[in-house]
């Protein structure tokens, strides 16, 4: 059980008693996380109730559904100001809860077979239910543009699922999820820069001290599979020691670039889904409900392509030349 989902939904009155009855969309999304729970996920839940009495009859309302153990945050808004009062209550909890969910839409790849119904929500994420990578989380963190570093736990526990589906080798598996993660880091620093919320800050020879990584296990690998690309990277001639085990490194990582892409692109349901999850993390939207925030993006309804256009392609074609 590598993650937990963490969920907010905004509801009214009028949305949890439909003519009289129960909601059938709320009795759904009740049932799915009553039925995580008896398997031992612990998914995070807010419930926003918007236009109750108070707190507690917003809690009363959700009796019936056996959605008592949830979080609940009641606000007094319009319709039209939902959005304000909604971000602020949202923000706050994820700040102080869960800083380090990934943002996604559902369904996701990274939970397969989730019963939640998959439209509706106003926010869903996922992150590390434990930490049992914390290595490597470490090693995230020290590396990670600093929008992204806060998740790095969540990102170990990503990168242990793809590389548990990957390797075979054993003896090869702890320096290949140094790499692994290191190669991850090197492209979440890439698409910060293509957004140009920050210039391309990874730097390859603190990577390599703070992956420990063995400077004769990375050489051999540069020597032996990218010696072409080792003598475009290393312009050391005159200084032989000054910057080989930087060099060595951007190669090697290089190499691995594209299939911790594909990975990565397959992960979180598709190109677009990924671009959505990655820069939603830069800048949440947290005044409407994720589809409609992920719909404005991808669908170009409030900017123009030129705007996400490097970025669209860092994901989506891959390193783009002039990206360091």
């Amino acid at each position: 059980m590598s993650f937990r989902l963490v969920l907010v939904l905004v509801i009214s009155p009028q949305s949890v008693r439909v003519a009289g009855d129960l909601s059938a969309d709320l009795l759904a999304r009740a049932n799915a996380w009553q039925s995580r729970r008896l398997v031992g996920h612990r998914d995070d839940f807010l419930v926003v109730g918007y236009n109750f009495s108070d707190e507690e009859a917003l809690r009363a309302s959700l009796l019936p559904y056996g959605l008592d153990g949830v979080e609940v945050e009641s606000v007094v808004s319009t319709e039209d100001s939902l959005g304000e009062f909604a971000e602020t209550v949202v923000a706050r909890w994820l700040r102080e809860r869960h800083p380090n969910a990934i943002p996604i839409q559902l369904p996701t790849a990274l939970e397969p077979n989730l019963v939640y119904p998959k439209n509706d929500w106003w926010w869903a994420g996922v992150e590390a239910a434990d930490d049992e990578n914390a290595d490597i989380a470490r090693t995230l963190k020290a590396c990670l543009p600093s929008d992204y570093a806060g998740q790095a736990s969540t990102w170990a526990a990503l990168l242990l699922q793809l590389s548990d589906r990957e390797l075979t080798d054993e003896d090869a598996d702890e320096y290949e999820r140094v790499m692994t993660a290191l190669t991850l880091a090197r492209w979440l620093s890439g698409f910060d820069a293509a957004t140009e919320n920050n210039f391309f800050s990874f730097d390859y020879d603190d990577a390599a001290r703070s992956g420990g990584l063995d400077p004769l296990r990375l050489g051999f690998e540069a020597g032996k599979d990218h010696s072409a690309e080792l003598d475009d990277a290393f312009q050391g001639e005159d200084w032989p020691d000054e910057g080989l085990l930087g060099a060595a490194l951007k190669v090697c990582l290089g190499a691995r670039t594209g299939a911790l892409r594909d990975l990565l692109s397959d992960a979180f349901g598709g190109d677009a889904s990924l671009f959505w999850s990655l820069h939603a993390t830069i800048w949440p939207k947290l005044d409407e409900p994720v589809d409609e925030a992920a719909d404005a993006l991808l669908g170009l309804r409030r900017q123009e392509y030129s705007e996400i256009e490097r970025p669209w392609r860092f994901v989506t074609e891959g390193w783009l030349d002039d990206e360091e």
